[in-house]
C-alpha cells in the first residue's frame, strides 16, 4: 500500500515521473540536446550497447537534420571505433582524409554523395580523432558523378595523350553533369584505360576501376529489366569493398553511417540479404555482435511511438526487442525486426548543405572561365562568317573575294564540326560521342591546323598591300590568329576526339 501511496504523491510532485517509468517499461529512452551536446537515456542506452559490439549500423533516412550530429556526438564518445563507414565510394574517402575534407569538398565539390554540413563534419571529426591512421574513412559505395575523377585524371596525366584524353573526358562529363555515369559509356572508360597504361598510376588505377563499376551499376539500374541485378550488384560491391578494408585492418571496430536499406539484418527492401546482414555475419563468426539503428523523421501518422513519448526532448530512441517483447503488432511490420534500435527526430526539417553549395557555384564559374579562350575563338569564328557574308556582297570588297569566302568556308567547317560533336556528346543515347584514339581525330587536328596557318599567311600578306584597308587588314588577320587557337582549343580539349 505504502508504494502505491508513494508513486501517487510523486506524480503530483513530478508529472514526469509516471511517463518516464513507462517509458522505461517501453523500451522508449529519450535523447536531449543541451549545448551542442546530447544527453539522455538514450545516449547511455547507446553507448553500453557498443562496448559489448565490434559494428555500430546507423542506418538513417536521408536529408533528415541531426541524424550526422547526432551520430557525430556518438561517435566521438565511443571507446576503440577507429573507423567510419559511408555510403560514399574509396576514392573520395581516400582524398578527403589526404587533402582534409573541406578541402577535399571545396576542390572536387560534387564527390560526395550526402554532402550536408552535418555529414562533412561527422567525416573530419573521424579524421581528427584518428591521426595516426591513414584510412580512418571507409568508401563502400560506388561513385556519384565522373566529373571530379576525370578531374583529378588530367591532374594525374603525364603525356601530352593523356591530358588530351582525360580533359576530353572532363569537359564531356560536365557538360552531361549527373547524367554522364547514369549512361554506358563504357568504351570511353576502355580507351582511358588504355592510354594511362603507358604511365600506370595506382590512383589512376583505381578512378577507372571505381568508374567502371559506377557506370554499370547505375546504366542497368536505368533499364527497369535489369535493375533488381543492379541493386544486387551494388549491394554485394558494399559488401567487397567492407571486406578489403577488413583485411587490412584485421579485427577492428567499426562505425556506419549509410541509408537504413543497407544496415538492416536480412533480405532489405530491394530484395537482396543487405550489407548490414554481412557485417552482422562477420561479427558473430568472430565471437562478436554488432548493432543496428535505423534513424528517421517522427511521422505520427506511421510511428508506434506517439508524440507524448517525446516528453520534453525531441528525440527518442527505441529497443525494438523490448518494445515489442509482447505485441504481435511487429509482425505487421517486419522492418522494425531487422533493427536492433530506432530513433525517431520529432520536428526535424531537412539537412543544410549550405557549406558545400558556394563550392558548386565556384566549380562552375571556374569551368566557364576554362572554356572563356574556346569560347571567344568560336564566337570571332562566327563574326567573321556573318561579315564575310556581308563583305561579300559589298562592291569595295570584290577584289578580296578568296579572302573572304575562304574565311566563310573554315569558319563554316570548324563551326559545323563543333555543333556536330557537341550535338551528339548531348543526345545520347540517339548519339553516342565516343572518345577515340585512332587516327581519325588526328587527321582532323592536323587539317583545322593546317587551314589556320594558311589563313594566318594570307593575313599576312594581306597587311602588305596598300589596297586593302586598314581595318580590313586587323580583323582578317586578329581572325585568323585566333581560329589557329581554337584549333588548338580543339585539340586541347579532344572535341574532335570523341566521335560518334
Amino acid at each position: 500500500m505504502r508504494p502505491l501511496i508513494l508513486l501517487f504523491f510523486l506524480s503530483f510532485m513530478n508529472p514526469n515521473y509516471v511517463n518516464s517509468q513507462e517509458i522505461e517499461k517501453k523500451g522508449l529512452y529519450r535523447i536531449e540536446l543541451h549545448n551542442e551536446v546530447y544527453k539522455g537515456d538514450g545516449i547511455s542506452w547507446l553507448l553500453n550497447k557498443a562496448d559489448t559490439c565490434q559494428y555500430i549500423l546507423f542506418g538513417e533516412q536521408h536529408g533528415v537534420a541531426g541524424v550526422a550530429a547526432l551520430v557525430t556526438d556518438i561517435y566521438s564518445k565511443l571507446n576503440g571505433y577507429n573507423y567510419l563507414a559511408l555510403e560514399i565510394d574509396p576514392w573520395t574517402t581516400m582524398k578527403s582524409t589526404q587533402l582534409g575534407v573541406m578541402a577535399f569538398t571545396k576542390k572536387y565539390p560534387h564527390s560526395i554523395a550526402f554532402d550536408s554540413d552535418e555529414d562533412l563534419r561527422l567525416m573530419q571529426t573521424a579524421i581528427d580523432l584518428n591521426p595516426k591512421i591513414t584510412e580512418p574513412l571507409w568508401g563502400l559505395d560506388q561513385m556519384q558523378t565522373a566529373i571530379h575523377p576525370f578531374q583529378r585524371l588530367f591532374e594525374l596525366a603525364s603525356s601530352s595523350e593523356q591530358k588530351r584524353i582525360a580533359r576530353g573526358a572532363y569537359l564531356k562529363s560536365v557538360m552531361k553533369m549527373g547524367s554522364y555515369t547514369r549512361q554506358d559509356h563504357q568504351k570511353d572508360l576502355v580507351i582511358i584505360e588504355k592510354v594511362f597504361k603507358d604511365n600506370p598510376s595506382a590512383e589512376a588505377s583505381q578512378i577507372i576501376n571505381e568508374l567502371k563499376q559506377t557506370m554499370r551499376i547505375f546504366s542497368m539500374w536505368k533499364n527497369p529489366e535489369t535493375r533488381q541485378e543492379s541493386v544486387k550488384i551494388r549491394e554485394n560491391l558494399m559488401i567487397q569493398n567492407f571486406d578489403d578494408y577488413l583485411a587490412n585492418v584485421g579485427n577492428k571496430k567499426v562505425v556506419f553511417k549509410m541509408g537504413g536499406a543497407h544496415t538492416m539484418y536480412g533480405v532489405g527492401p530491394n530484395g537482396v540479404p543487405t550489407l548490414g546482414n554481412h557485417v552482422n555475419s562477420v561479427a558473430l563468426k568472430n565471437g562478436h555482435s554488432s548493432l543496428s539503428v535505423n534513424l528517421r523523421r517522427f511521422n505520427p501518422e506511421n510511428s508506434f511511438v506517439k508524440k507524448a513519448d517525446f516528453g520534453n526532448s525531441s528525440i527518442l530512441l527505441l529497443n525494438t526487442k523490448e518494445y515489442f517483447e509482447n505485441d504481435t503488432t511487429i509482425e505487421r511490420h517486419p522492418d522494425f525486426k531487422r533493427f536492433d534500435a530506432i530513433i525517431f527526430f520529432k520536428d526535424a526539417g531537412y539537412a543544410s548543405k549550405s557549406i558545400n553549395r558556394p563550392y558548386e557555384k565556384a566549380f562552375t564559374n571556374n569551368f566557364i572561365l576554362s572554356l572563356a579562350p574556346l569560347t571567344i575563338g568560336l564566337l570571332i569564328c562566327f563574326s567573321m562568317l556573318i561579315l564575310g557574308i556581308f563583305y561579300l556582297f559589298k562592291s569595295s570588297y570584290k577584289k578580296r573575294k578568296k579572302e573572304i569566302l575562304g574565311g566563310i568556308i573554315s569558319s563554316l567547317l570548324l563551326l559545323a564540326l563543333v555543333f556536330f560533336q557537341i550535338l551528339h556528346i548531348l543526345s545520347y543515347p540517339r548519339f553516342n560521342a565516343t572518345i577515340d584514339t585512332s587516327f581519325i581525330p588526328i587527321v582532323i587536328y592536323l587539317f583545322l591546323g593546317f587551314i589556320a596557318l594558311f589563313q594566318v599567311y594570307r593575313g599576312i600578306r594581306l597587311i602588305r598591300q596598300d589596297s586593302v584597308s586598314l581595318s580590313f587588314k586587323i580583323f582578317y588577320l586578329m581572325y585568323a590568329l585566333f581560329y589557329l587557337l581554337t584549333s588548338y582549343l580543339l585539340y586541347q580539349w579532344n572535341i574532335c576526339g570523341m566521335l560518334s
